[in-house]
């Protein structure tokens, strides 16, 4: 989509929110009004037109246009006015747009104050800008709605009720919606303190206004109740007259069964003149229930009654009067009163109508008397309210109360309404309520009929008249023979003007200056509210870059502070913490009680163990977990209250470096005593192994031969010891060169396989990046096979039993092991689905001679071993278990950069046995391995000449020749085997130098793979091999 149909769409989305809003508000506005749908008090409108005209222009301003010309023409197309009410909404909604412009105007034009310090002068500036700019929509509504007739001339009252509701509207929606929609064009608004005085104040003057006003509606309202229910006691009053005259002609025929013409109008006459007269009753008259056979006997007893022309009649199709048709029954006019004036409805039959036939069948078969729906009178035909109704009240003979037998007839009242209400409502009462009387029967229609009105003599009052009368009105429902008859009654303008309507007017001017005077008194304090903000703000930034919770409760234990670093070390938000107390939160259950008791003892005697001191305590995350702390208390006074601020360091890390470094040493310390033992025992073996081999085997037959084998091999597996012990300690002489690990675990696999066999099942996933790394080949497959071992040994009673071996690359920090260089680490992992170790077990698991294995089937060498051979190439080890979840183990070792080395042998024949010539130099503090040393030179053809010190040697280096220097490495007196080569190679650079050691620690340190070393205990054929690379070096 190109940006301009991108940018079409969001100006059509802002135009129709804009609309959708005002709408919106302006329907709630509306709600405010006194009365509902007239004009407010209180118009938000304006205050969104001025904010958004501001903040987005043109296409806001549509929206405004839009939005007010479709409220007020929701409100205006109810009224009675003189105009086409879109065209008043369409000039109303003008005015307001306009108002909007203007005001945008102002304030871009005038509110842009430099100074941060005359925030005070921008509020009164902003506030005398709205009052200016309100009067645009004020003025073209009022005068647009007085001359369209939709409110009375009074214009000045109409103005200002409509300025007054801009004004609020603006100032109090206005300035948050600008900073909402944008913060740019309106940056300097008043500060927050000042908007919220001016908001409440102006709110809060609103508010009196309106209560004061509903004071005075109550108290009109009480006369008016007054009034209404005592008019509606005398309507009740009046329809049971009704009821009373039509059921006392209705005994008469229901005892005697006929009454004489002359007798009805003697009684009929009673109800309808003279001081007893019914109110609303215009006639009464008696409708016998006859059959067809019946017709002429009452046709001709009318006749002698002296009304010769009497017959049963209905109307016509053209609606005159005719001669009924024949048919079954009829119930017609026989008796009626007053007899002039209706002497034409004689003989009607009412039966025939069906407008009074539903009633009349409804009143036969219910019993009860019942009212016909409104008719319009033949005598009130002319007039405004010409409606009136039938009361059928129905009559039975005294042996049959109810059913069609039974049924005699009907006593028929005429009830005109108008003459009801005006008979009841005298002059005192007229002029002080209006009445309305509606039949609002749901079996009609849903609007109803409207009956009579007094309205027409009602002087319109003005608008502020019209608050208090439309805010009063009494409606009540009368059920009169089936039909519902609602009666209004709501209160004149007699009731408003005897009121003073001064006073809460008054209020509301009273409440804006107290206002003015609030923002006067805020203004010297507001420099020092924000200095003081600023302030905070720093300190808060400050704590919030702190590595350690900082954390504040009052003296209750209430948190009131609580930084970003307490909420990543507890895992506790800043809003769940605030306001809790704080033992809830971080405090162990069992340690709470002893919280509480501490605060209160401190802040009743001042002695703490833990304020003003550093303690190490367990604390509780979010989650649950405890974890160690370091806790630093002090107790801070101020005005604003006493505080606790405590500063929280998450101790975990270190303790878990404290405990890997404990038993680091621990290990350490085990294996310096081991790498002790086993020197002092690899000397020994190296004197046996070696005079064994010296034997002459020619001379030694059958058993003694075969004995002598047996010691050999003995003296060899106890070297194997001696030599898992060095590897313990870190002292295994090792022949280090660059080698890729994947490479190194391919040649292992054949080798793997076939010591697992079909034990289980072995799984390889070997990285595709070189991992380079610094090894001794050898020691390296011993390290991976002891694991494999290990592996097999653990799933020995495990159903599924699978061994995975893995490499990869990874990046190790100072804080995932203390004790490495960070750096790019070849990571081998040996796990199993064995049944891994408990904690108690996982502790131990690098000790040397620890083993959960059977006597006879396990050392603990093993892990040791591997661990040991990992930190002597500054790598380490890592054990992942769990109890019945495997076994993990991990050695790191560091990545180098170097060329790899090709792991195909060299081949060498030194089958043949090596005759030299020339003298060599044996330095060994051990006398019994250098007189074993110089007995093999010997026999190699070399001169031996035996040295017990690194000085003595030096000393027979300075007297004569030397042709080779063999010497042990550690040494006592000060100097060391590999300082001596040191001195040979500076001093005697034609004589070459080969070293024999039990352990090598010393050449790792000092980049051994500049000598030759022979590691003990050494054969003669381990000394041919070093002669010859000596030859290769020369």
């Amino acid at each position: 989509m190109s940006p301009k149909p991108r940018h079409f769409a969001h100006l059509l989305q802002t135009t129709i929110l804009v609309c959708i809003a005002y709408y919106v508000l302006g329907r709630l506005g509306f709600l405010l009004a006194i009365p509902p749908g007239n004009i407010t008090l209180f118009w938000l409108p304006s205050g969104l037109a001025a904010a958004t005209i501001l903040a987005r222009g043109t296409p806001a301003a549509i929206g405004v246009f839009l939005g007010a010309a479709a409220v007020n023409l929701s409100v205006i197309d109810s009224m009675s006015v003189n105009w086409p009410p879109l065209v008043i909404s369409l000039i109303i909604a003008a005015g307001s747009t306009a108002q909007g412009y203007l005001l945008a105007y102002l304030f871009r034009r005038f509110l842009r104050l430099g100074s941060s310090a005359k925030r005070f002068e921008l509020l009164i500036k902003f506030c005398g800008l709205a009052m200016l700019g309100s009067v645009v929509a004020a003025t073209v509504g009022s005068i647009t709605m007085m001359l369209s007739s939709a409110f009375p001339q009074d214009g000045l009252l109409t103005w200002l009720t409509w300025w007054v509701g801009d004004l609020l509207g603006i100032l109090i929606l206005t300035p948050p919606l600008v900073v909402w929609l944008d913060k740019q064009h309106f940056r300097r608004l008043p500060n927050v303190d000042l908007l919220v005085i001016l908001s409440g104040g102006v709110g809060l003057s609103v508010l009196l206004f309106v209560l004061s006003i509903d004071l005075l509606l109550k108290q009109i309202h009480g006369e008016f109740n007054h009034e209404a229910e005592r008019f509606f006691l005398n309507v009740t009053s009046a329809l049971n007259q009704v009821f009373q005259r039509q059921e006392q002609i209705a005994v008469y025929f229901e005892t005697a069964g006929e009454m004489s013409r002359k007798d009805f109008h003697i009684l009929v006459e009673k109800a309808l003149s003279g001081p007893y007269k019914t109110p609303g009753l215009y006639g009464i008259s008696w409708n016998p229930h006859i059959y067809h056979a019946q017709r002429n006997r009452y046709e001709n007893r009318a006749r002698e009654d002296g009304f010769e022309a009497f017959s049963v009649t209905e109307l016509g199709s053209g609606g005159q009067l005719q001669a009924a048709a024949e048919r079954d029954e009829y119930v017609f006019v026989y008796y009626l009163a007053p007899h002039d004036k209706n002497i034409g409805a004689l003989g009607y039959d009412i039966l025939s109508d069906p407008v009074r036939r539903a009633a009349i069948l409804a009143a036969r078969d219910s019993g009860e008397p019942k009212l016909t729906s409104p008719i319009a009178l033949v005598q009130t035909r002319q007039t405004k309210d010409p409606y009136g109704a039938l009361l059928l009240w129905p009559v039975y003979s005294l042996d049959n109360q109810s059913g069609d037998d039974g049924w005699m007839g009907l006593v028929v009242g005429v009830l005109y309404y108008r003459s009801l209400i005006e008979s009841l409502l005298p002059t005192s009462m007229g002029n002080r309520i209006e009445v309305n009387l509606w039949d609002k029967t749901a079996t009609d229609n849903g609007v109803g009929t409207l009956l009579f009105s007094s309205g027409e003599n009602v002087a319109s009052p003005n608008i502020l008249t019209e608050w208090f009368l439309r805010a009063m009105s009494s409606v009540q429902s009368l059920d009169i023979g089936g039909r519902t008859l609602t009666v209004q009654i709501q209160p004149t303008k007699a009731f408003a003007e005897a009121k003073s309507i001064i006073m809460p007017f008054a209020i509301l001017l009273a409440g804006l200056i107290i206002t003015l005077l609030a923002l006067l008194i805020q203004r010297q304090r507001v420099d020092i509210i924000n200095a003081r903000r600023l302030q905070d703000y720093k300190i808060s930034e400050v704590l919030d870059t702190a590595r350690d919770a900082v954390i504040e409760i009052d003296t209750s234990s209430r948190v009131t502070g609580w930084n970003s670093a307490a909420e990543s070390i507890f895992l506790i938000k800043a809003e769940d913490a605030l306001g809790k107390n704080l033992a809830d939160l971080i405090i162990p259950p069992g340690n709470r009680a002893a919280h509480h008791d501490g605060m209160q003892r401190f802040l009743q005697s001042g002695r703490s163990e833990v304020v003003n001191q550093i303690s190490e305590l367990q604390a509780i995350r979010g989650n649950g977990s405890l974890f160690p702390v370091e806790l630093t208390t002090r107790y801070i006074e101020h005005p604003d209250g006493n505080r606790f601020v405590g500063l929280v360091r998450d101790l975990t890390r270190r303790k878990q470096t404290e405990a890997r470094l404990l038993e680091m040493e621990k290990v350490e310390s085990m294996g310096q005593l081991t790498a002790g033992l086993a020197h002092d025992f690899n000397n020994l073996l190296g004197v046996v192994i070696g005079n064994l081999e010296m034997l002459d085997k020619e001379l030694l037959v059958g058993e003694s031969k075969e004995n002598l084998q047996h010691a050999m091999d003995a003296a060899i597996r106890a070297s194997e010891v001696t030599r898992s012990l060095m590897a313990i300690a870190r002292r295994e002489p090792m022949e280090l060169a660059v080698y890729d690990m994947n490479e190194l675990m391919v040649g292992l696999k054949q080798l793997v396989h076939s010591t697992i066999g079909s034990l289980a099942e072995v799984r390889w996933q070997l990285s595709h990046e070189p991992l380079m790394v610094k090894v001794d080949p050898g020691s390296f497959s011993s390290a991976v096979l002891n694991l494999v071992l290990n592996a097999r040994d653990a799933m020995r009673n495990c159903s599924n039993k699978k061994i995975t071996l893995s490499t990869d690359g990874v990046e190790l920090n100072a804080h995932q092991f203390s004790d490495l260089v960070p750096g790019k680490f070849a990571r081998l992992k040996v796990g199993d689905t064995g049944k891994g170790m408990d904690s108690d077990t996982k502790l131990h698991a690098l000790e040397p001679f620890y083993t959960t294995k059977e006597r006879g089937h396990g050392t603990g060498l093993g892990l040791p071993m591997v661990y040991g051979f990992a930190r002597q190439l500054k790598g380490s080890l890592e054990l992942e278990t769990a109890k019945g979840r495997g076994t993990v183990v991990s050695i790191y070792l560091p990545c180098v950069e170097q060329t790899v080395k090709s792991l195909t042998p060299v081949h060498r024949d030194i089958s043949a046995p090596l005759l030299g010539a020339g003298v060599v130099l044996v330095v060994d503090d051990e006398v019994l391995l250098c007189r074993l040393a110089c007995r093999i030179f010997e026999s190699l053809g070399y001169r031996a000449i035996p040295a017990v010190s690194a000085l003595e040697a030096m000393n027979v280096l300075e007297k004569q020749a030397i042709d080779l220097v063999f010497s042990d490495i550690s040494m006592p007196g000060g100097m060391n085997g590999i300082e001596l080569a040191e001195h040979v190679v500076e001093c005697y650079p034609q004589t070459p130098v080969i070293l024999t050691s039990g352990y090598s620690e010393e050449l790792v340190e000092r980049n051994a793979n500049q000598w030759i070393v022979v590691q003990k205990p050494y054969l003669k054929n381990d000394i041919v091999e070093a002669l010859f690379k000596v030859t290769l070096v020369l």
